[in-house]
């Protein structure tokens, strides 16, 4: 029995130093924090920071757990955090890009009617039926409209989604107030 414990003992000695050093020799994570900013700037480029903020938050809330983790030496949490950021930001990428693909089907529609009321607005000035006092006060109302179209354009072919539906309101109300306005005479 005495024996036995002095074995015990003599291993703890040995071992203690072995040990002690396991925790003291652990390393940063490396790769994780890569493909972590990776995913995040993917979803960057989506716009998941404007189309699903919720979610970029939530992954952001992760990256910087991460990192606070780094800083803390706690890498095998760090690595985990960073492994979990990565997952977020993919699932923010994927939940901006069915938003992109709602948003621009909503958008082709409105640049539809909006192309119809302008179309509309063009053939009742060229007409005669028109007075040229309205034609006249109406001539920068249709300026603006013009104006709004091609930074609508602008917009959607710089892939901006958050732009563009912000300016295809204002457009689709400028077309429909231009229209009013030639309509009623008014």
């Amino acid at each position: 029995m005495r024996c036995s414990y002095r074995i015990l003992v003599a291993l703890g000695i040995l071992l203690f130093p072995l040990l002690a050093s396991y925790g003291c020799g652990a390393k940063p994570p490396e790769e994780e924090p890569k493909l972590a900013q990776q995913a995040m700037d993917e979803a960057k480029k989506l716009q998941a920071d404007k189309i699903t903020p919720m979610d970029w938050g939530n992954a952001m809330q992760r990256f910087k757990d991460a990192e606070l983790m780094v800083k803390q030496r706690r890498y095998g949490d760090a690595k985990t955090f960073f492994l979990q950021a990565k997952s977020r930001f993919e699932n923010a990428a994927k939940s901006a890009t069915l938003k992109r693909e709602g948003y621009s089907r909503e958008i082709d529609e409105a640049r539809t009617l909006i192309g119809s009321n302008y179309a509309k607005i063009t053939a009742m000035l060229s007409g005669s039926r028109v007075p040229a006092r309205l034609k006249k006060e109406i001539e920068p109302a249709v300026n603006e409209l013009n104006t709004s179209m091609a930074e609508l354009d602008k917009a959607v072919s710089d892939g901006d989604i958050v732009t563009a539906m912000l300016k295809v309101k204002d457009v689709q109300d400028k077309s429909f107030r231009t229209l009013a306005r030639l309509e009623t005479g008014k």
